[in-house]
């Protein structure tokens, strides 16, 4: 693999422009009151107001507070982000970030890109994803394939699990609710010699659900087991080590599928990825270097009136080295390679697989302590369909003397064919990859002493040279044109009352396929507003989240209504160790439906009880 001339220089001139600017630090001006450290925008630990990308960053804390149980519960209420479910608990669960298609959202968990390669077109099925050793959700809009390859025409959703503590913690729970819903967790986390700290997490849910579709009655059950563990050992003081695997086994119920059509559907779960790592800091901690070996096997089996009827089996392994040079306060640089294998087979195709190695480069300036430029640039070589580049900037600017923030961002991404769509009876071996290029332009704002928090952000994607399957020619194509989506995302937050943290925020998207037509399951209109009070000395808490979507629509043109979601959390700690529980969803028992003919929970209620010893 060798970089062209034009890749060099485009890096070289982004870097040599922003260099030019920037020598020394200067005397620190006022801050937002968010000094947030976030990773996933350059891959370096970085406060979020550094930073010119669009990110969402949600805690543990959140999770708990809105007993979010199922990821998409949550991501839903977030600005810019879309979620779907065909049906039942445990039914294929999107995340679209910013109109893209949810193939376009790349999902990493403790340093492992998730996505199952023998899917059609890989996308991350959101549908299994448990979140009780969840400690952080990371959403970073905009096309991101400059850092992260493939899949990030969207965005990047980066997860991180719990990891261990100084002393011992064992937290269990128990949970009982509607559809005859039970879940149990437990949770061991602590140290040994003050060199290794170590998680253990354990989950089981399991639900009669409802029925998927609704031209039907019959319930669709769903099981979960997700177990997960963590392993930190610091050999020296230069030298540290990372060890995560974690595995997941679903069994899921659903409806319409095989043929003749039959209702009695069952479909088999299985992955498990792990990821090792290396972290070695040099010369006081100017210069770190990672290396790190992920794994990922998922297994599908699909079974009709109780006989199987079709599998499929995904793997994927990469080995990621990066290195981080912090030449003073303010001059970074970020490089690394990769070398990544995936692979597929099922029970109609041939087994396949597909090698990538890439390069990336970026660099940080930060110019007069003030203004924060950030330039890249990566280089893909793709075993089938050669070299890829993609080049992303971006900028934050401090107004001096003022609460007053900047940002802006220009990124470039792509999505490689999947393996199927290469391969599978239905493939081409000849497709390019599809192609983007988008940018956002924001604001935002502390008043109030930093009480109230205003945001702002319009944003543009433009993707190309899609991909999708022509039912006249029977696989899969290249479609001619482009699709676009634009729109606005605010926000606003006020913590103005003691102990009561009030939030809300909006999103306008529109968006146009190839035709000129919206994309389907894409709502124009999204609002979301939430009330969090804390009270008896923080030992209670309540947390009451109302959702609004409006203006989609789904295949052959069909409408989907609006809908509002309102959704009340309650906690008590009874003693320093005890604590009790419940939610009510769906308050409302609104009928709506986010993918036309397929059902959604109605009014439901959930209480549990937490120890911690």
């Amino acid at each position: 693999m060798s970089i062209t001339y034009s890749s060099t220089s485009r890096f070289a001139l982004a870097l040599a422009t922003a260099a030019i600017l920037c020598t020394t630090t200067a005397n620190a001006v006022d801050r937002p009151v968010n000094d947030e450290t976030i990773v996933t925008s350059t891959k370096t630990n970085r406060p979020l107001y550094k930073v010119g990308n669009t990110v969402s960053v949600l805690t543990a804390d959140d999770l708990e507070k809105r007993q979010a149980r199922s990821a998409i519960d949550i991501l839903r209420e977030l600005p810019g982000v879309t979620v779907g479910r065909n049906g039942a608990f445990g039914a294929v669960s999107t995340v679209r970030l910013r109109g893209a298609n949810s193939r376009d959202t790349m999902v990493i968990i403790d340093g492992v890109v998730v996505s199952d390669p023998s899917s059609t077109q890989t996308a991350y099925d959101f549908g299994h994803l448990r979140t009780s050793d969840i400690k952080s959700i990371e959403v970073l809009r905009g096309s991101q394939s400059t850092l992260y390859g493939s899949e990030a025409i969207g965005g990047v959703i980066n997860i991180t699990t719990k990891s261990g503590t100084e002393e011992l913690s064992n937290t269990a729970s128990v949970e009982y609710g509607s559809y005859q819903s039970l879940q149990a967790t437990y949770g061991l986390r602590g140290a040994l010699a003050q060199k290794v700290n170590f998680a253990v997490n354990a989950e089981y849910y399991d639900t009669d659900g409802f029925s998927s579709r609704d031209t039907n009655t019959e319930d669709d059950g769903y099981e979960n087991i997700t177990l997960s563990g963590k392993v930190d050992l610091q050999a020296t003081d230069h030298l540290a080590f990372g060890f995560n695997l974690r595995h997941i086994d679903t069994d899921a119920e659903y409806d319409n599928c095989s043929w003749p059509s039959t209702n009695d559907c069952d479909s088999k779960y299985k992955q498990t990825t792990g990821r090792a790592d290396a972290d070695l800091t040099l010369f006081d901690g100017s210069f770190s270097q990672n290396i790190g070996l992920a794994f990922s096997d998922t297994d599908r089996d699909y079974y009709a009136n109780g006989a199987f009827d079709f599998a499929s089996q995904g793997s994927r392994v990469t080995l990621a080295y990066q290195g981080t040079i912090r030449f003073n306060e303010a001059n970074t640089l970020v490089f690394g390679y990769e070398h990544e294998e995936e692979e597929f087979s099922g029970t109609w195709n041939p087994s396949e697989d597909v090698n990538t190695d890439s390069l990336f480069g970026l660099y940080e300036i930060d110019v007069l302590n003030s203004l924060f430029l950030t330039a890249g640039l990566r280089l893909d070589d793709h075993q089938n369909f050669g070299s890829f580049e993609t080049f992303k900037f971006s900028a934050a600017y401090q107004v001096p003397n003022t609460m007053t923030r900047l940002k802006a961002s220009y990124d470039e991404g792509f999505r490689a064919p999947s393996l199927y769509e290469l391969f599978s009876f239905y493939g081409d071996p000849m497709l390019q990859p599809e192609e983007s290029k988008s940018y956002d332009l924001g604001v935002e704002q502390d008043l109030l002493g930093g009480d109230l928090s205003l945001g702002l952000t319009y944003f543009y994607l433009k993707t190309t040279n899609l991909i999708d399957f022509d039912f006249l020619l029977g696989g899969y194509i290249q479609i001619p044109g482009k699709t676009t989506s634009e729109g606005v995302e605010s926000s606003v937050t006020y913590n103005g009352i003691e102990n009561l943290t009030l939030s809300a925020n909006y999103t306008y998207n529109k968006t146009n396929d190839v035709n000129g037509d919206p994309l389907v399951r894409r709502p124009k209109h999204e609002a979301n507003l939430n009330a969090n009070l804390v009270f008896l000395d923080g030992q209670a808490n309540v947390n009451a989240n109302i959702h609004f979507a409006d203006g989609a629509v789904d295949n052959f043109n069909v409408d989907l209504d609006s809908y509002v979601l309102v959704d009340i959390a309650a906690s008590l700690a009874v003693t320093e160790n005890v604590e009790i529980y419940g939610r009510v969803e769906n308050l409302l028992d609104e009928n709506y439906q986010v993918v036309n003919g397929f059902n959604t929970p109605g009014l439901s209620a959930y209480a549990g009880a937490r120890l911690t010893f």
